[in-house]
């Protein structure tokens, strides 16, 4: 998500210093060649252009601290687990990560006879 917002922000401010220096150079019908193709522009439509870049930095501004958000949470839950388990004692972890349980043996074990 910080990527995306990074890459929609750039955007906005591409499209908002173009309308910018689009609108300010007339207040007639203004016809632009971008990328091969002839555009007659009136400064309604620079406006609209205007509107639509801030939109889009706002809505980059939004993803970009939406994703810092969420992988501030992920980086917290995975530090509080961290914290968690290193202060579970030494043999408890052993015997978790052995699979046993509290009285040693194998939760399909039966107490007293062989595994049925």
């Amino acid at each position: 998500m910080l990527a995306i917002g990074l890459i929609v922000i750039a955007t906005a401010a591409a499209l908002g210093g173009f309308s910018a220096w689009a609108a300010s150079s007339s207040t007639t019908i203004t016809t632009m060649s971008v990328l091969g193709a002839d555009l007659a522009l009136s400064p309604l439509h620079f406006f609209g252009a205007g509107a639509a870049a801030v939109l889009l930095l706002w809505l980059g501004f939004r993803l970009t601290v939406a994703g810092t958000k969420r992988k501030a949470a992920q980086r917290r839950e995975l530090r509080d687990l961290r914290k968690v388990e290193a202060a579970r004692p030494q043999p408890e972890r052993e015997r978790d990560d052995l699979g046993l349980n509290a009285r040693g043996s194998t939760p399909t074990e039966r107490p007293g006879g062989p595994p049925s």
